[in-house]
């Protein structure tokens, strides 16, 4: 199995930050193939192919094709399928998240057990780029708004934010603003700015 290191303060940042994304905008199941044998499966859908070969390049491994207009990020070989849920399991967030990599888990009898943990900033950061959206408020001023069917999560991202100095502008059912412009597009082109730069 491929081990998961004690890894820089950088990639700790890119696994939480790809962990809220997932969280967003992934996946993971397990179906039966032809012959019958569970077949794993990782994956990430998004509308922007680049944002996906640069998580499968940071990564090391992972496939992209298109389906329609979108695309997707997967995962599938066994090693690198255990490897990609263990490194979420690490800053998984929401319940239903954690419940669906544990029912993963036990259709290949991994002993591993995915925990509910506390959103950190770059987590919020993936997340938002998945599930946000950047408006104008009615102040002339950026807002990150964040839509969900559960309000769990919110208010996990509503007091991290809080704790973390990021000032929360307005708060309805089911809907948190947040100030600022996270995006994970903008975020990466920083990120490879700085390695171009080493």
């Amino acid at each position: 199995m491929l081990e998961i290191k004690s890894t820089s303060a950088k990639r700790e940042q890119f696994e939480q930050r790809l962990t809220g994304f997932w969280e967003g905008d992934g996946n993971c199941r397990a179906y039966v193939n032809n012959q019958g044998y569970y077949v794993p499966s990782v994956s990430i859908v998004q509308k922007d192919a680049d944002v996906l070969k640069y998580i499968r390049d940071q990564l090391g491994f992972g496939k992209v094709y298109q389906i329609n207009d979108v695309h997707q990020l997967d995962v599938r070989k066994q090693e690198q399928f255990a490897y990609m849920l263990e490194l979420l399991c690490k800053y998984l967030v929401s319940e239903q998240s954690a419940d669906k990599v544990n029912k993963t888990f036990e259709k290949f009898n991994l002993s591993v057990r995915a925990e509910q943990h506390k959103p950190s900033m770059p987590w919020i950061v993936g997340f938002s780029d998945a599930e946000g959206c950047i408006t104008w408020n009615g102040y002339g001023a950026l807002q990150m708004q964040i839509a969900q069917n559960g309000s769990d999560v919110l208010e996990d991202i509503k007091y991290s934010c809080y704790v973390q100095k990021c000032s929360e502008l307005i708060t309805k059912i089911h809907v948190l603003a947040l100030d600022g412009g996270y995006i994970w597009s903008k975020w990466a082109k920083e990120l490879l700015a700085q390695e171009g730069g080493e």
